[in-house]
């Protein structure tokens, strides 16, 4: 028999899910023990698999969960009938450009070149989308490399020149593509917006996101 916190906790998943237009008409079965969350149930795609996951873990007093959530197939469909849904997908999300996709046993594999970080987890997030997707790999390339003074300079140009980051004191180091930020911020929105704007920076290759949260700022 759950506890009160359990109690609260699962009517809260049921909120977040229930105000969710994408998963409010998924048959999930939630269980709660303690801090941690079972979920079973059937999804459409592994995009809407992942995203439960996301939208569960973002719920306050819940510390792991254990997604055990099924992927339909709609019918048995082959590789080639994967492929074409993944095409399709990324031809609507970003245009597929220099992104050959391939697929065998229901796992996609992304050739060619992303422009960004964020440009290649806009691909992988076009192909989660895809019905028979088992699992995304990224096999893409980036160009445009630079140094390391260079690459720092367009990061925070960037981060200067957008309106809600402009005033932030952020610092970033880079070495070989990586970058690291550090520094304080208000939120966790704050702190996702500085990463994506790292990401976004040709030439990026990887963030590290170490910014911490400081409500004094507010």
């Amino acid at each position: 028999m759950a506890n009160h916190q359990e109690e609260e906790t699962f009517q809260r998943i049921v909120a977040a899910l229930d105000g969710h237009p994408s998963l409010r008409n998924y048959d999930l079965h939630i269980q709660v023990k303690g801090d941690a969350v079972h979920l079973q149930g059937i999804v459409d795609v592994l995009a809407d698999k992942e995203l439960v996951e996301g939208v569960v873990r973002a719920v306050p007093k819940v510390g792991r969960g254990i997604n055990s959530l099924t992927i339909s197939t709609d019918g048995k469909l082959t590789d080639e009938d994967v492929l074409r849904e993944v095409e399709e997908e990324l031809a609507m999300d970003l245009g597929i450009g220099a992104i050959s996709p391939k697929v065998k046993g229901g796992v996609v594999y992304l050739h060619g070149e992303a422009k960004t970080l964020a440009h290649e987890k806009a691909a992988v997030w076009a192909a989660r989308k895809a019905r028979g997707v088992r699992e995304v790999v990224s096999r893409l390339s980036f160009p445009g490399k630079c140094d390391n003074a260079t690459l720092k300079n367009r990061i925070e140009r960037a981060l200067r020149t957008h309106p809600q980051t402009n005033h932030l004191p952020v610092r970033t180091a880079v070495r070989r593509g990586s970058v690291v930020l550090q520094g304080t911020v208000i939120d966790q929105h704050q702190k996702r917006l500085v990463e994506e704007i790292a990401r976004s920076t040709l030439g990026v290759r990887r963030v590290i996101n170490q910014l911490e949260l400081d409500l004094g700022m507010e």
